[in-house]
């Protein structure tokens, strides 16, 4: 008999020592739970779409092909349309914010802008610190840059302070220092 390995991936030996870390999407299996047509779907982000008015749809979609043309069938600026981007700056400005839309990304959901935020700030072993629980999409998404995630307590008004203080100054002591703080100012995923 062999010693040799036999491999069902011919990718085996290939990958990115972090793949080894990821584990199967909760989001995935959550979205794929809540598509059963016996399910109730409470989570997920996912809107009832049986009250569309599907006329309408069909009516916007033509219109944006009417005034588009082909363009409307081309992939766009990696930035978002520019016109989406002034849009939400004249949206921010109500609010007291200035931004303008050479400054901004949007992105395809939060998921993708919790990846560009990770992809960005996160080495591996670095320190994060997010509320616990917490949104179960970020954590995955900040997963895949392998930091060391600190999850603090949360109160009935949110991220408890107290520990949080503690938590800081133990990072501190350790000559350590998080990359970010992740918490959920309103509307909080799960609680």
């Amino acid at each position: 008999m062999s010693d040799s390995k036999i491999s069902f991936d011919e990718w085996d030996g290939l990958y990115a020592d972090r793949i080894m870390q990821m584990r199967r999407s909760a989001v995935r299996d959550l979205f794929a739970a809540i598509s059963r047509p016996d399910v109730i779907g409470l989570s997920g982000g996912m809107p009832d779409i049986s009250s569309l008015p599907l006329d309408e749809v069909a009516e916007c979609a033509k219109r944006c092909v009417t005034v588009e043309g082909l363009k409307a069938l081309q992939y766009g600026s990696s930035d978002g349309r520019i016109e989406c981007r002034r849009t939400v700056c004249k949206i921010l400005a109500v609010q007291g914010i200035e931004a303008k839309p050479e400054d901004m990304i949007l992105t395809s959901g939060s998921q993708q802008a919790l990846d560009f935020l990770g992809r960005v700030f996160i080495n591996a072993g670095d320190d994060i610190i997010c509320e616990g629980p917490s949104y179960l999409g970020a954590l995955q998404a900040f997963s895949a840059y392998q930091p060391r995630v600190h999850c603090i307590e949360m109160d009935e008004d949110g991220i408890r302070v107290d520990l949080l203080e503690q938590k800081l100054q133990e990072l501190k002591s350790a000559g350590r220092h998080p990359k970010f703080i992740y918490v959920i100012p309103n509307f909080n995923n799960p609680s």
